[in-house]
């Protein structure tokens, strides 16, 4: 095995640590860090019940998990804080990959995954607009669906001042609901910076 691999401790695949934080492979992080093993003996996607903080905790011991934020069709989100890079950041989990699920479930996390991979850093595409690093921060939030009670969360701010950043990122980008938000968002994000102005 190369020298900057890896091997996971869950399912022996070689990984870079460098590019996949966390300590597992992309895989088992995408998977909520169980072998297939107790993904075999795992309840239905309908009756799935994410993990506990402990539990996570134990699967991701790079993370300080710090809550469960919300859940619901693609699983689970926790605010956790990545002590390498002094940072909060959300860790999705998700169910059972089970045959019902579909190919679209799959892909919809895949696209899901790209995107934020591409959020090491302040989200510029969405700066480019004119908004502010915070604003920006709120938009990528609101691009992937969070209510602003769970952007409060995870940016630790109150709902009240991330309902004044979403009114501004209306204002100022000429919109008047979320969903067109969404849409601008993901264009700018999937073209880094180049898709339309709204």
């Amino acid at each position: 095995m190369p020298e900057n691999l890896n091997p996971c401790p869950i399912c022996q695949t070689a990984f870079d640590p460098e590019k996949v934080p966390g300590g597992i492979c992309p895989r088992c992080l995408m998977m909520g860090g169980a072998d297939d093993e107790m993904h075999a003996a795992a309840q239905p996607a309908s009756e799935w019940v994410p993990p506990t903080v402990p539990e996570l905790q134990a699967m991701l011991p790079a993370y300080e998990i710090l809550e469960m934020i919300g859940r619901g069709g693609m699983g689970a989100v926790f605010k956790a804080r990545q002590p390498t890079l002094d940072r909060i950041v959300a860790i999705k989990v998700l169910p059972v990959l089970r045959d019902e699920m579909g190919v679209g479930f799959v892909d919809r996390f895949k696209n899901e995954a790209r995107l934020m991979a591409r959020m090491n850093h302040p989200p510029a595409p969405l700066i480019a607009l004119g908004l502010t690093v915070r604003e920006a921060e709120v938009l990528l939030w609101i691009a992937q669906g969070k209510s602003n009670g769970e952007i409060g969360l995870i940016i630790s701010a109150a709902e009240n001042t991330v309902k004044k950043h979403v009114q501004h990122i209306f204002e100022k980008l000429g919109l008047d609901s979320r969903n067109a938000a969404t849409v601008l968002a993901l264009e700018k994000l999937s073209c880094g910076g180049e898709g339309r102005r709204a």
